[in-house]
């Protein structure tokens, strides 16, 4: 590149690359509390789902031993009244007491095959809840660690900022007014990408295809070209920028 204009796209260049810097700087720091807060959260949701699945095993395992008492005591009912067939002086008394005892034991094999599934139940959420144990407190080291990373990476980017702020103005110094105004105003209502490169014979900012001497013009920078679809300044073989969506 040659002349004032190839050197002032050489700054926008720059300019462009240091303001992608920034962005990415500023959006990591905005975007890491969120994070961290994201794990924590998640993190809450894991124990709160532990902590159900120990009060859903109190509650089967309080029924379990309830039925169990329930069936014990139905268990010593029989046995009395089984105990009184032996005693009864006529055969009414005696049929009674048969029904009664044959209605007892329906209701104590009801009772067993629901304490059957109780105790299945048991089984199956103690496993579970073993699962949910022994995966919880890695998850917390792996949370903690996250954390501290993440709070490293802000200590980093709070202080990479200033220096990128200041690098970046000493950059856009170096551009004419002119051009510094037309720059901002463009990356202001593109997201912060004003400036991009030629890309398999399109625009790099909005990938809407150029024409040959259009490539051509833009190859020898020594003229301003903006984009006729989306208006961002096109540059020749420049990588200021990485690939993005259209707009």
């Amino acid at each position: 590149m040659s002349g004032a204009m190839a050197k002032e796209l050489s700054v926008l260049v720059q300019l462009q690359r240091k303001d992608i810097e920034l962005k990415e700087l500023l959006d990591s720091k905005m975007s890491i509390p969120a994070a961290i807060k994201a794990e924590e959260d998640r993190l809450r949701e894991e124990e709160a789902l532990l902590r159900g699945k120990e009060e859903e095993l109190k509650e089967v395992s309080r029924r379990r031993r309830n039925q169990e008492r329930d069936l014990e005591e139905l268990g010593l009912k029989i046995e009395k009244l089984e105990g009184r067939l032996l005693k009864v002086a006529n055969n009414k008394e005696y049929q009674a007491l048969l029904v009664e005892i044959n209605n007892i034991k329906g209701l104590q094999s009801n009772g067993e095959s629901e304490l059957l599934k109780l105790m299945e139940q048991e089984e199956e959420l103690s496993e579970a809840l073993r699962g949910l144990q022994q995966g919880f407190e890695p998850r917390i080291s792996e949370v903690n660690r996250i954390k501290e990373e993440k709070r490293r990476e802000l200590e980093r980017n709070e202080k990479l900022i200033p220096a990128v702020q200041n690098d970046r103005e000493e950059i856009a110094k170096k551009l004419s007014p002119e051009m510094r105004t037309r720059y901002e105003r463009i990356a202001k209502g593109k997201n912060g990408l004003a400036v991009v490169p030629v890309m398999k014979g399109a625009c790099g900012g909005c990938f809407n295809g150029l024409p040959a001497q259009r490539i051509n013009e833009i190859r020898l920078s020594d003229q301003l070209i903006m984009c006729e679809h989306c208006g961002r300044i096109i540059v020749w073989n420049e990588q200021p920028v990485r690939e993005g969506g259209k707009g």
